[in-house]
């Protein structure tokens, strides 16, 4: 299964990873709101013990650049949402945990920057933050936290989130 065409590529190539997850099912976009995006992603979280993550490698990135990094994300209860964002070397680490879906920004840590959120009445959030990356590939990491922020814990064996895509681009001048 394809699932590549579901993230928006503006800086070279992406590859998908996933620790923690029984499946990824790929639906036709329907109403995903990033222009171009031929699919959205389901997370079926494992139910067993552990992290429940899905991670997007990203090449092609200029070195030394500040970018911002921006998912499209859907949940259907209340969810903590981490981005844990690095370069291949951990140079430039950060993290971000979210509250999704009534949108806040709970807490920043490291090299990431200018966190954001943006909600839609359809349910999708859009989610960002900047990040300088200084080795390839950088790296993102979605991660669903238990209400206490635990990154480790058991699934539910249901959906954890839906993925709606992804965009990069250079962040804007502070």
């Amino acid at each position: 299964m394809d699932l590549l065409p579901s993230l928006q590529n503006y800086y070279g190539d992406f590859a998908l990873s996933c620790d923690g997850v029984e499946g990824l099912i790929a639906e036709p976009a329907g109403a995903t709101p990033l222009a171009g995006a031929a699919q959205r992603l389901k997370m079926i979280v494992s139910k067993k013990w552990g992290r429940h993550r899905f991670g997007i490698q990203i090449r092609g990135l200029s070195l030394e650049q500040t970018y911002r990094v921006t998912l499209w994300l859907k949940v259907m209860e209340e969810s903590h949402i981490l981005l844990d964002l690095r370069d291949d070397e951990a140079l430039h680490y950060g993290t971000v945990i979210f509250k999704l879906p009534d949108p806040a920004v709970m807490r920043v840590t490291g090299d990431a920057r200018a966190p954001g959120f943006e909600i839609r009445d359809d349910g999708w959030v859009r989610v960002w933050v900047d990040m300088t990356y200084s080795a390839e590939p950088g790296v993102v990491y979605a991660v669903l936290l238990d209400l206490a922020d635990s990154p480790e814990h058991f699934g539910t064996g249901e959906v954890g989130f839906e993925f709606g895509g992804i965009e990069i681009a250079e962040a804007p001048a502070a």
